[in-house]
């Protein structure tokens, strides 16, 4: 289920990755668990039907409206 949660804990970590300090090694566990979580957020959060993924520039700059499903 989509959750506003899911979707502001997505905006965290792009936020955090956004503001990484550079540069960032490759065997950065930390920043590496920020990425595959990035990305399974943005897989999760995914809607409609046609499950289409939100990009996250969309989310980013909040052009998108989000409701809790049921």
């Amino acid at each position: 289920m989509k959750t506003i949660k899911t979707i502001k804990t997505l905006q965290q970590i792009q936020e955090e990755i956004k503001n990484y300090p550079t540069p960032v090694a490759p065997c950065d566990t930390h920043f590496n668990f920020l990425l595959s979580e990035r990305d399974r957020l943005t897989k999760e959060s995914a809607v409609g039907k046609g499950r289409r993924i939100i990009m996250e520039e969309e989310i980013a700059i909040g052009s998108v409206d989000y409701e809790d499903e049921q």
